[in-house]
Order: structure tokens, then C-alpha cells, then sequence
């Protein structure tokens, strides 16, 4: 079981791709601070709408069993093309999310796995590391940083658990998207080719 202070621990794709495109078409990676890019208005309400609208329509992580591992992988393929916005954007959007949500630890989940689909996020913990969460997962591997998540012999992040419960404090789900934008900053992502809608 994971906690604050301890150790932590679609179906057919087709009805997913156009709003992937659209995320990639639409997004531009840039290295400005979240935080003090929001504080000075640099955020664009429509991209945040935008992002709001796919985590909305995303399914619940907590409600995906590991059977379903084409559905699985079309929502982290989502959640990583999200990650395709600035960082002040994305922010905005999990802020908003967040307050939304504050009492949906099923929605929480999303930004739980969007911030470490869009941060550099580590398997091995840091000994220093802040853990802003009580999730408990079903996992070989209940000390890996990124679970739920884990990186495949490809590199390429990949469900390797299930959440199972959570008990505890709330989830900090904004804390911890600052936390690990300070501590391990934005991962790489490879870039397919996107059609521009018309």
C-alpha cells in the first residue's frame, strides 16, 4: 500500500485515434515553468478546455481490468499525447480537473497516470522522494515509483499493475504534478505523423 509519508507502492482504437491527432495537431512542447507561466497568463483557455474534455471522456483507470489490454493502451497513448502541450496548459487543465474532481478518486486516477505519462517519472525511487498519494496497487513490484506504470523492454511506458484500493489522505494530484516537473522534468516523447484535420 502506498501512502504520503511511505512507500508506494480501447476496445478497437478506432473511435480514439481522431481525438489523438487532434491532440498531437494541436499541441507544441515548450520549456516554460507551469506554475509561473500560469501566474503571468500564459495559457490558452481553449487548449485547456480541450484537455479537459479527453480526461472527461477517458475511462476510469481504477475500473480497467488487466484483461482489457487494448483499452489500457489507447488511454496511456491519450494521457502521452496530452503531454504534447505546454506545461503551463496541461497545468492549467489538471488544477481545474482536480478542484472538479475533488471527491472522485476514479477521475483522480487520470491525473494520477498523466503525470507520470508526462513527466520523466523514474521506477527506482530517489531516497529524498515525496509521495503525494494512498493508492495500494495490484503489482509485482509495490515500490516502483511509476506504478502503475513501468517502462517495457522498448522504453515505451506500459501498465505493469491494477489500482486496487486507496485509503488515506487525499490525493495531491496538482502538488505532485509541480513536484515532478521540478524534480524529473518532461519526458521525451517520439512523435508519430499526424494527419491535420480539416
Amino acid at each position: 500500500m502506498t501512502g504520503v509519508q511511505g512507500k508506494r507502492m480501447l476496445r478497437p482504437p478506432s473511435p480514439w485515434l481522431p481525438i489523438v491527432g487532434l491532440l498531437f495537431f494541436l499541441s507544441a512542447i515548450t520549456p516554460d515553468d507551469g506554475f509561473a507561466a500560469e501566474q503571468r497568463g500564459k495559457v490558452d483557455a481553449t487548449k485547456v478546455s480541450q484537455i479537459l474534455r479527453i480526461l472527461d471522456e477517458c475511462p476510469l483507470p481504477t475500473k480497467l481490468p488487466p484483461t482489457e489490454a487494448e483499452e489500457r493502451q489507447q488511454l496511456l497513448s491519450t494521457l502521452q499525447a496530452i503531454g504534447g502541450y505546454p506545461t503551463p496548459t496541461v497545468r492549467a487543465a489538471v488544477k481545474q480537473f482536480m478542484a472538479t474532481h475533488w471527491k472522485s478518486r476514479g477521475q483522480q486516477s487520470k491525473v494520477f497516470l498523466l503525470n507520470r505519462c508526462v513527466f520523466a517519472v523514474p521506477e527506482v525511487a530517489p531516497k529524498d522522494a515525496l509521495y503525494f498519494d494512498s493508492w495500494a496497487f495490484k503489482t509485482a513490484d509495490p515500490l516502483n515509483y511509476m506504478c502503475p506504470l513501468a517502462l517495457d523492454s522498448r522504453g515505451e511506458i506500459a501498465f505493469v499493475g491494477s489500482f486496487s484500493f486507496y485509503i488515506g489522505p487525499p490525493y495531491r494530484g496538482l502538488a505532485e504534478f509541480d513536484y515532478f516537473e521540478q524534480r524529473f522534468g518532461r519526458r521525451r516523447m517520439e512523435r508519430a505523423p499526424v494527419s491535420v484535420p480539416r
